[in-house]
């Protein structure tokens, strides 16, 4: 059967299917990582520009009540408004402080101190749920990689042992 091939054909090298089936997979990870950065890259972007637009419009806010807040004690005959001034409006400065917080003003900051210590404590552990999530995500795609180029490296050795046996006849 040799003997009917010409010498040149014999000779030729070039890409086995396998190799271009390995290559076509390498250009496909890596095609997917750099979607994954596009796609992260767009997402802080958006973040980025909500915060910023946040900021502007409190800015805003801020400048427009301002000159409302300063005309607060206007025309009040020269009595100075604090928090002992009855119907008194917006207080912008304190009298001496005496320490005389009553029992219920106590207890409802400590309330609103514990329940700010529960959030905190609820976020903190659905942070950490979704840390696990995220690692557990990553590892089953590493297993599936390390299964697919498993699987590719055992295509590659039977197309391999196959070409031998076919060259052995």
């Amino acid at each position: 059967m040799k003997e009917n091939i010409p010498q040149d054909i014999l000779n030729q090298y070039g890409f086995t299917l396998i190799e271009l089936m390995i290559s076509l997979v390498l250009g496909l990870l890596i095609s997917a990582a750099v979607m994954q950065v596009f796609l992260t890259s767009q997402r802080v972007d958006r973040i980025q520009t909500a915060g910023s637009e946040i900021q502007d419009k409190a800015v805003f806010g801020l400048q427009s009540i301002e000159p409302q807040v300063r005309l607060a004690n206007l025309g009040n005959d020269g009595v100075a408004i604090n928090d002992m001034t009855a119907l008194g409006g917006i207080v912008l400065t304190a009298g001496e402080y005496d320490g005389s917080n009553d029992r219920a003003e106590q207890e409802e900051q400590e309330r609103l101190e514990q329940e700010r210590l529960e959030q905190e404590r609820l976020e903190q552990k659905r942070l950490e749920q979704k840390r696990l999530e995220q690692e557990r995500l990553e590892q089953e795609r590493l297993e599936q990689e390390r299964l697919e180029q498993e699987r590719l490296e055992q295509e590659r050795l039977e197309q391999e042992r196959l070409e031998q046996e076919r060259l052995e006849q």
